[in-house]
C-alpha cells in the first residue's frame, strides 16, 4: 500500500511535468498542488522539492516572478535538507534564471556559479553546459557579447555531441542573438540556422 501511493505520488507529477510541456500550464498547477498535498501527508520530502520545483518552471513560463522564486527557493531547501546535489545545482540553475528575467544580473550570475561548482564536481557535462548556455544568455544582457560568444561556443559544442534538439535549438538561437550584438549578421551562420 505505501509502495501503491508512493508510485501514486509520482504519477500526478509526471502528468504535471507532461501537462506543463505541452502548454496546458493549470491543469498542471492542479496535478502539482495535488502530488505535493498527498507528499506532505506522507512525508516525502524528495517529490516535495520536485513538485514545488514545477511549479516555480510553471510560474517562471507564466512570466509570475516573484511567484517562481519563492517556488524555487522553497524546493532549495527540501533538496538541501535530502543533500540532493544534483538538484541543488537545479534550483540554482533556476533561480539564475529568474533573477536575470527580473533585471538582477549579478545575483544571477552568482546563482549560475553556484550550479555549475557543483555540477562540475558531479561530473553531469550535459547539465554543466546547459547552465553554461543560460549563463552566456546572462552576460547577453549586460552586453558582453565577446564573453557570452566563448561561453556559449563551448556549450554548444557539448550539447551538440548530446544530440537534444531543444537545447541545440536554443544554443544556436543564443549564438544568433550575440552574433547580432557583436553586429555580424548573414553569411555562414544563417545557413547554419537553417540547416536545423
Amino acid at each position: 500500500r505505501h509502495q501503491d501511493a508512493r508510485v501514486y505520488r509520482r504519477y500526478l507529477n509526471v502528468l504535471g511535468i507532461l501537462l506543463t510541456h505541452s502548454g496546458r500550464l493549470d491543469e498542471a498547477v492542479t496535478y502539482f498542488t495535488n502530488a505535493l498535498g498527498l507528499a506532505a501527508s506522507w512525508d516525502d520530502t524528495q517529490l516535495a522539492g520536485d513538485g514545488t520545483m514545477n511549479l516555480g518552471v510553471v510560474a517562471d513560463i507564466q512570466g509570475r516572478w516573484a511567484d517562481a522564486l519563492a517556488s524555487h527557493t522553497r524546493a532549495l531547501t527540501k533538496f538541501l535538507e535530502l543533500s540532493d546535489r544534483p538538484m541543488i545545482a537545479g534550483c540554482y540553475h533556476n533561480i539564475g534564471m529568474t533573477f536575470r528575467q527580473l533585471g538582477m544580473l549579478k545575483e544571477s550570475q552568482s546563482q549560475f556559479e553556484l550550479a555549475l561548482e557543483i555540477l562540475e564536481t558531479c561530473g553531469r557535462r550535459s547539465d554543466v553546459a546547459a547552465t553554461a548556455l543560460e549563463k552566456s544568455l546572462l552576460y547577453v544582457q549586460m552586453g558582453e557579447f565577446e564573453l557570452a560568444e566563448a561561453i556559449a561556443k563551448v556549450s554548444y559544442v557539448e550539447i551538440k555531441r548530446g544530440g537534444n534538439e531543444r537545447l541545440i535549438g536554443e544554443a544556436l538561437r543564443i549564438l544568433g542573438l550575440i552574433k547580432l550584438g557583436l553586429g555580424e549578421t548573414g553569411g555562414d551562420h544563417d545557413r547554419q540556422l537553417g540547416q536545423h
